[in-house]
């Protein structure tokens, strides 16, 4: 329904954030194998999950911020403060289809 998080574990395993929280079962009913946390506090839920990790590094890798609503997007540029590394150019180009 709006803006996600795609955490990236370094074990393989992934885990979706995505609002509002009612969508939560609807998101996990089309995400087999992935642990999906849904949530009305976007922006809190994604820095608690990263705080959560054991040996999370000192850059964090964001991608679309630009494209989120600033009341999504700005909470969450002030928690991950110096951590962010811009990965829009990178993560377009992973997508990016080739014939």
């Amino acid at each position: 329904m709006g803006g996600g998080a795609n955490v990236l574990n370094r074990n393989g395993s992934r885990t979706l954030i995505v609002p509002p929280f009612w969508d939560g079962d609807r998101v996990s009913d089309h995400a087999e194998g992935i642990r999906v946390v849904a949530t009305d506090d976007f922006a809190y839920t994604v820095t608690d999950e990263l705080k959560g990790k054991r040996g999370v590094p000192r850059q964090i890798g964001v991608a679309g911020l630009k494209l989120m609503a600033q009341r999504i997007a700005g909470p969450t540029r002030a928690a991950l403060a110096n951590r962010r590394q811009q990965m829009d150019d990178f993560m377009a180009g992973a997508v990016m289809g080739r014939t």
